[in-house]
Order: C-alpha cells, then structure tokens, then sequence
C-alpha cells in the first residue's frame, strides 16, 4: 500500500530533518548527552532543564556551559535544584557566565523544579487511615 501525500510529506520533513541534524552534528539534546528514546521523567527534565537555560538571549557558549556545571554539580533533578536553593542557582549561574539574567533565570528554574516536584516526582501518598475511606 502507497503512503498517502500527507505521508510521504512526513516521510520528507524527518528526512530533512535527519539531514539537518546530520549537518549540524545532531541535536542540542544529544550533545548535551539528552536521551529522550525512553521519555524518562530524568530525561524530559533534564530537556526541559536545557530549553530554559538556552532560552534566555545568551550566547550557546554560555548555555552548554551552563548546563555542563549542573551536570558537574549533579544538580539533572527537581529535587537537586530545590535542595540547591535560589542562592545556590545564582552562583552556578554567575560561575558559567549566565550574568545579567541569574536572577531572573535562577528563579524560573526553582519554580518549574517546585512545581514538577509537587505534581509528578511525589509519590501518590496513602491517606490516614481511621475512616470509612481507607480500604
């Protein structure tokens, strides 16, 4: 059976795009040593780590070596980042060149870290029992 037109222009895009990533010595998240096969919590986090530390109007220099201090620091995880605190950030931050935009960005990384954290990395916790509710 004949891919539909709607197909083979998909099939073109990801060739394309395999070409293009090919050319440019694949994607930021591969160079960054980003798995994203698996879609492991670890790995998308640590994505969209990277997005928010290349996002900011810095050089790419600054950006990778910015997330090559978190790496060194251990600090790929909600957690990590929240038990490095907002002061913590801005040092890490400052050291890789991330100035003028360490506050801004220290800040935005604790609240997405804190909100991840509370929404996705918590346990289900059991409730008390006591009630007519716990089985």
């Amino acid at each position: 059976m004949k891919p539909s037109a709607t197909g083979r222009r998909a099939l073109r895009a990801r060739a394309r795009i395999r070409k293009l990533l090919a050319e440019q010595g694949g994607s930021d998240a591969a160079q960054l040593g980003i798995t994203l096969d698996s879609l492991r919590q670890e790995s998308v986090y640590q994505w969209l780590l990277a997005a928010l530390l290349f996002g900011a109007p810095i050089s790419h220099t600054v950006a990778a070596r910015t997330w090559l201090e978190f790496a060194r620091s251990d600090a790929l995880t909600p957690q990590r980042i929240i038990g490095i605190g907002w002061k913590g950030l801005v040092d890490r931050l400052a050291r890789s060149g991330y100035t003028r935009y360490d506050y801004k960005t220290a800040t935005k990384l604790l609240e997405v870290s804190e909100r991840l954290a509370a929404r996705l990395w918590r346990r289900p916790q059991r409730p008390a029992c006591g009630g007519a509710r716990c089985g």
